[in-house]
């Protein structure tokens, strides 16, 4: 699922569907951003958020319970960017998600947060963000 964040659509939200695999272990659970570029840099941050329904995104903020950490974008400035970026979903996804049992689908929000200009006016610059693929994975 390639997608592109830009400030023509300053979000991406869709349902990740389960394989049938099962939860081993107290291991790990890892959102990959799969060949990430930034054409053109935010003036702000983009968020992730993990639900285990959909969630209404003008309501989504970082003191919402599905809100997990920003996107960190300094790995793609240097002169050889990572083939992904990857970020730990394991603690908000440990409530729902249990041992043994079928990994669900859930649902990825990546939502920019434009940063507080002087006037306490929230930018809308987001940049450009492209994103080859998304996928959750658990570590071995």
């Amino acid at each position: 699922q390639s997608f592109t964040i830009d400030t023509s659509k300053i979000f991406y939200q869709t349902k990740v569907m389960a394989t049938g695999k099962k939860v081993a272990g107290y291991k790990k659970i890892l959102l990959l951003l799969d060949d990430p570029t930034i054409a053109q840099n935010p003036d702000g941050v983009y968020e992730i958020y993990v639900c285990p329904e959909k969630c209404e995104v003008n309501i989504l903020s970082s003191s919402h319970p599905g809100f997990v950490n920003v996107v960190d974008l300094y790995a793609l400035t240097v002169s050889d960017p990572p083939d992904y970026l990857l970020v730990d979903i394991t603690r908000k996804t440990s409530e729902w998600i249990k041992v043994g049992q079928p990994f669900p689908s859930i649902y990825i929000t990546v939502l920019f947060r434009g940063n507080r200009l002087p006037e306490n006016i929230e930018s809308k610059q987001a940049g450009q963000m492209v994103v080859a693929g998304m996928r959750v994975v658990q570590k071995k």
